[in-house]
């Protein structure tokens, strides 16, 4: 049926034995009737692959690659229009591919892409208050800067087989981040990104996850940010504006390191320190409405201890350890 077209689910593994299982009986859950699931096995020396072939889904066997390679060999291998991206070690609840479908139906054909709420799955279990993008959505015509500010797309997104096609597929130089070259490639070539607001996804955060990695992540965020310049500068799709902010966040560095640094300041109460840094990342990402509430508020007499106790409220919730930094 042409409003239920097939949706294939991507899903890259790398030595996932003890979540491969979960996260293709959460896509086997789905309520949406047309999905399969293709699932590349990168080269795991444990049980990851034995998992996904005992699931009866479709898997391809192949030495290691790393993520980017993997995703687009099953890419390759999907039959889809619509793909949707769901990694190894996350969950997808069963009214999720159902929602995203929705949300792209009611929207109207053409070059656009899906993204979906989620919550954190961490050692400490799963908070209902705790959602992996809080902030707002940015409006169609503010997204392009709003994605050179941070990635505020999930990995749990839906996109249409046009993209790739259009755009290539995962960058396969790059081990992380590897996303967010996409979506701005994306729409940097006139795609809009709407959000399916309801959480019906968990992202998995712990300490081994190759998003903790992170100087080699905020080193990877400079490479990508350089190459987009270079290109969109190259096709002369880059606005004044935006060549001016990429330039400058280039020069000065990762909102990301900036928040993780304010946040260890309130972690010590070192109330000056974290105030400096939350103010140089919302130099850096101003359309983060989140960054602007805890940037503005902590100066406020008294509200940075407030910010200070939450944050390890947070922390205790969530099972917190230096590992888990972003």
């Amino acid at each position: 049926m042409a409003d239920q077209p097939l949706v294939s689910i991507i899903t890259p593994a790398y030595q996932a034995e003890k979540t491969i299982g979960a996260a293709i009986s959460s896509c086997l859950s789905q309520t949406y009737p047309n999905i399969e699931i293709v699932v590349t096995n990168d080269g795991s020396t444990d049980r990851t692959g034995d998992i996904a072939h005992a699931h009866g889904v479709k898997v391809i066997d192949q030495e290691n690659h790393g993520l980017s390679h993997a995703r687009n060999q099953a890419i390759a291998a999907s039959s889809g229009d619509l793909l949707f991206l769901c990694d190894s070690d996350d969950i997808l609840l069963p009214p999720a591919i159902e929602a995203v479908v929705a949300n792209y139906n009611e929207h109207g054909p053409g070059k656009r892409l899906v993204t979906s709420q989620a919550y954190f799955l961490t050692p400490g279990g799963v908070s209902h208050r705790r959602l992996q993008f809080p902030m707002q959505h940015p409006k169609p015509e503010d997204q392009r800067m709003a994605l050179q500010h941070t990635n505020w797309l999930s990995i749990f997104t839906l996109f249409p087989r046009a993209l790739i096609d259009e755009v290539g597929g995962f960058d396969e130089e790059l081990r992380q981040v590897e996303d967010w070259d996409m979506w701005l490639r994306a729409v940097f070539a006139g795609y809009t990104v709407s959000r399916q607001p309801k959480p019906h996804c968990m992202y998995r955060w712990f300490g081994n996850s190759l998003s903790t990695q992170r100087e080699t992540m905020y080193a990877t965020e400079d490479r990508v940010l350089t190459a987009h310049r270079d290109r969109e500068s190259a096709k002369g799709n880059l606005r004044p504006p935006e060549r001016e902010y990429l330039d400058r966040r280039l020069r000065d560095g990762s909102p990301r390191r900036l928040i993780d640094e304010a946040e260890m300041a309130l972690r010590v109460d070192d109330f000056r320190l974290a105030k400096e840094k939350f103010d140089a990342a919302l130099r850096l990402a101003p359309s983060n409405r989140k960054l602007q509430v805890r940037a503005h508020s902590i100066k406020i007499p008294g509200m940075a201890r407030l910010w200070a106790q939450r944050q390890r409220r947070i922390d205790a919730q969530v099972g917190w350890n230096d590992e888990m930094r972003r």
